[in-house]
Protein backbone atom coordinates (compact mmCIF):
# COMPACT_ATOMS: atom_id res chain seq x y z
CA UNK A 1 0.00 0.00 0.00
CA UNK A 2 1.44 3.65 -0.87
CA UNK A 3 2.17 5.61 2.33
CA UNK A 4 0.21 8.78 3.53
CA UNK A 5 1.09 11.86 2.03
CA UNK A 6 2.68 13.26 4.67
CA UNK A 7 4.83 10.30 5.93
CA UNK A 8 6.20 9.83 2.68
CA UNK A 9 9.97 11.31 2.27
CA UNK A 10 8.89 15.53 2.56
CA UNK A 11 5.79 17.29 3.96
CA UNK A 12 3.48 18.74 1.39
CA UNK A 13 4.11 22.41 2.84
CA UNK A 14 8.59 21.09 2.49
CA UNK A 15 6.93 20.09 -0.78
CA UNK A 16 5.48 23.05 -2.65
CA UNK A 17 8.23 25.13 -0.76
CA UNK A 18 10.15 23.07 -3.42
CA UNK A 19 8.69 23.49 -6.39
CA UNK A 20 8.54 26.86 -5.41
CA UNK A 21 12.09 27.58 -5.33
CA UNK A 22 12.28 25.88 -8.77
CA UNK A 23 10.26 28.03 -10.56
CA UNK A 24 7.43 25.32 -10.80
CA UNK A 25 4.33 27.65 -8.65
CA UNK A 26 1.65 26.56 -10.56
CA UNK A 27 0.20 29.94 -9.46
CA UNK A 28 1.70 32.70 -11.48
CA UNK A 29 1.15 36.08 -11.05
CA UNK A 30 -0.06 37.77 -13.82
CA UNK A 31 1.86 40.92 -15.41
CA UNK A 32 0.03 44.06 -14.31
CA UNK A 33 -1.63 45.03 -17.17
CA UNK A 34 -1.40 49.06 -18.24
CA UNK A 35 -4.29 51.07 -17.34
CA UNK A 36 -7.10 51.98 -19.88
CA UNK A 37 -6.47 55.47 -21.31
CA UNK A 38 -9.61 56.86 -22.85
CA UNK A 39 -7.81 60.06 -23.96
CA UNK A 40 -4.99 58.14 -25.45
CA UNK A 41 -7.25 55.49 -27.39
CA UNK A 42 -9.29 58.21 -28.81
CA UNK A 43 -5.95 60.57 -29.28
CA UNK A 44 -5.08 57.19 -31.75
CA UNK A 45 -7.99 56.31 -33.49
CA UNK A 46 -7.97 60.21 -34.47
CA UNK A 47 -4.78 60.12 -35.49
CA UNK A 48 -5.52 57.03 -37.49
CA UNK A 49 -8.56 58.83 -39.19
CA UNK A 50 -6.65 61.69 -39.75
CA UNK A 51 -4.16 59.21 -41.93
CA UNK A 52 -6.75 57.59 -43.63
CA UNK A 53 -7.89 60.72 -44.59
CA UNK A 54 -4.76 62.21 -46.03
CA UNK A 55 -4.00 59.06 -48.17
CA UNK A 56 -7.64 59.21 -49.70
CA UNK A 57 -6.99 62.54 -50.42
CA UNK A 58 -3.31 62.45 -52.41
CA UNK A 59 -5.24 59.11 -53.99
CA UNK A 60 -8.20 61.46 -54.85
CA UNK A 61 -5.37 63.89 -56.22
CA UNK A 62 -3.68 61.76 -57.94
CA UNK A 63 -6.57 60.49 -59.92
CA UNK A 64 -7.64 63.70 -60.88
CA UNK A 65 -4.26 64.36 -62.02
CA UNK A 66 -4.08 61.10 -64.04
CA UNK A 67 -7.30 62.26 -65.78
CA UNK A 68 -6.34 65.88 -66.31
CA UNK A 69 -2.94 64.50 -68.25
CA UNK A 70 -4.79 61.69 -69.83
CA UNK A 71 -7.65 64.27 -71.66
CA UNK A 72 -3.97 66.66 -72.88
CA UNK A 73 -2.84 67.60 -76.06
CA UNK A 74 0.67 66.17 -76.85
CA UNK A 75 1.98 69.76 -76.60
CA UNK A 76 0.25 70.18 -73.34
CA UNK A 77 2.07 67.07 -72.08
CA UNK A 78 5.75 68.00 -73.40
CA UNK A 79 5.26 71.23 -71.63
CA UNK A 80 4.45 69.72 -68.08
CA UNK A 81 7.22 67.18 -68.57
CA UNK A 82 9.94 69.39 -68.52
CA UNK A 83 8.12 71.72 -65.75
CA UNK A 84 5.91 69.21 -63.80
CA UNK A 85 6.04 68.45 -60.26
CA UNK A 86 7.00 64.57 -58.80
CA UNK A 87 3.47 63.27 -59.29
CA UNK A 88 3.02 64.60 -63.22
CA UNK A 89 6.59 63.20 -64.02
CA UNK A 90 5.56 59.91 -62.58
CA UNK A 91 2.59 59.54 -64.86
CA UNK A 92 4.10 60.95 -67.47
CA UNK A 93 7.03 58.61 -67.29
CA UNK A 94 4.86 56.09 -68.19
CA UNK A 95 3.06 57.74 -71.14
CA UNK A 96 3.14 55.43 -74.28
CA UNK A 97 4.61 58.73 -76.46
CA UNK A 98 8.54 57.92 -76.35
CA UNK A 99 9.33 61.81 -76.95
CA UNK A 100 7.56 62.51 -73.56
CA UNK A 101 9.07 60.01 -71.59
CA UNK A 102 12.52 61.23 -72.49
CA UNK A 103 11.41 65.06 -71.56
CA UNK A 104 10.82 63.78 -68.49
CA UNK A 105 14.18 62.53 -67.94
CA UNK A 106 15.39 66.20 -68.91
CA UNK A 107 12.69 67.89 -66.53
CA UNK A 108 15.23 69.62 -64.22
CA UNK A 109 13.64 69.07 -61.05
CA UNK A 110 13.96 65.42 -61.35
CA UNK A 111 15.29 63.68 -58.25
CA UNK A 112 18.14 60.98 -57.81
CA UNK A 113 15.53 59.11 -56.16
CA UNK A 114 13.27 59.02 -59.13
CA UNK A 115 15.77 57.89 -61.65
CA UNK A 116 17.06 55.40 -59.05
CA UNK A 117 13.32 53.71 -59.40
CA UNK A 118 13.38 54.37 -62.86
CA UNK A 119 16.30 52.83 -63.63
CA UNK A 120 15.82 49.48 -61.58
CA UNK A 121 12.61 48.97 -63.60
CA UNK A 122 12.83 45.63 -65.51
CA UNK A 123 10.15 46.72 -68.03
CA UNK A 124 11.82 50.11 -68.94
CA UNK A 125 13.07 50.07 -72.36
CA UNK A 126 16.90 49.63 -73.57
CA UNK A 127 17.01 53.16 -74.82
CA UNK A 128 16.33 54.92 -71.62
CA UNK A 129 18.86 53.32 -69.47
CA UNK A 130 20.90 54.11 -71.68
CA UNK A 131 20.28 57.91 -71.82
CA UNK A 132 20.80 57.89 -68.33
CA UNK A 133 24.38 56.35 -68.09
CA UNK A 134 24.94 58.98 -70.51
CA UNK A 135 24.21 61.66 -67.85
CA UNK A 136 27.03 62.84 -65.88
CA UNK A 137 25.11 64.44 -63.02
CA UNK A 138 23.50 60.88 -62.61
CA UNK A 139 25.78 58.38 -63.25
CA UNK A 140 28.05 60.00 -60.49
CA UNK A 141 25.21 58.21 -58.04
CA UNK A 142 26.20 54.96 -56.63
CA UNK A 143 22.75 54.38 -56.46
CA UNK A 144 21.66 54.58 -59.86
CA UNK A 145 24.96 52.80 -60.90
CA UNK A 146 24.27 50.39 -58.75
CA UNK A 147 20.36 50.01 -59.85
CA UNK A 148 21.50 50.22 -63.84
CA UNK A 149 23.96 47.18 -63.51
CA UNK A 150 21.32 45.48 -61.76
CA UNK A 151 18.92 45.72 -64.20
CA UNK A 152 18.82 43.06 -67.25
CA UNK A 153 17.65 45.37 -69.96
CA UNK A 154 20.76 47.27 -69.54
CA UNK A 155 22.77 47.67 -72.17
CA UNK A 156 25.60 45.09 -71.51
CA UNK A 157 28.41 47.10 -72.53
CA UNK A 158 27.23 49.76 -70.14
CA UNK A 159 26.69 47.58 -67.40
CA UNK A 160 30.28 46.53 -67.72
CA UNK A 161 31.74 50.03 -67.70
CA UNK A 162 29.69 50.74 -64.65
CA UNK A 163 30.41 47.14 -62.60
CA UNK A 164 34.23 48.27 -62.33
CA UNK A 165 32.73 50.97 -59.79
CA UNK A 166 30.65 48.71 -57.00
CA UNK A 167 31.79 47.89 -53.81
CA UNK A 168 32.60 44.45 -52.99
CA UNK A 169 29.13 43.42 -51.29
CA UNK A 170 27.10 44.55 -54.32
CA UNK A 171 29.67 42.49 -56.59
CA UNK A 172 29.45 39.19 -54.41
CA UNK A 173 25.38 39.82 -54.75
CA UNK A 174 25.26 40.26 -58.76
CA UNK A 175 27.68 37.52 -59.09
CA UNK A 176 25.06 35.07 -57.62
CA UNK A 177 22.70 36.74 -59.86
CA UNK A 178 19.79 35.07 -61.71
CA UNK A 179 18.71 37.85 -63.05
CA UNK A 180 21.34 39.59 -64.87
CA UNK A 181 22.94 38.83 -67.93
CA UNK A 182 25.83 35.75 -67.49
CA UNK A 183 28.26 37.90 -68.73
CA UNK A 184 27.82 40.90 -65.29
CA UNK A 185 27.92 37.35 -62.87
CA UNK A 186 31.13 36.19 -64.88
CA UNK A 187 33.03 39.87 -64.71
CA UNK A 188 31.71 41.05 -61.08
CA UNK A 189 33.20 37.20 -60.46
CA UNK A 190 36.71 38.07 -62.19
CA UNK A 191 36.61 41.56 -60.47
CA UNK A 192 36.55 40.14 -57.17
CA UNK A 193 38.89 37.43 -57.69
CA UNK A 194 41.30 40.04 -58.88
CA UNK A 195 40.93 42.84 -55.81
CA UNK A 196 41.02 40.10 -53.27
CA UNK A 197 44.71 39.21 -54.86
CA UNK A 198 45.42 43.05 -54.46
CA UNK A 199 45.47 43.56 -58.25
CA UNK A 200 42.64 46.31 -58.12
Amino acid sequence: MACPLISCGKPMAAASATAVGEGEDPIAVPAAESPFDPLEEAEKEHLAEQTLDQFQQQEEKRESLYSKIKLMAVGQKIKLALKGGREARSILLRDANKVIKRLVLRNPRISEDEIVIFAHNKSEETEYLDFISKRKEWIKSYQIRLALVSNPKTPVPVALRIVNTLLDRDLRRLAKSKSVPNIICSASKRLLAKRQRGDG
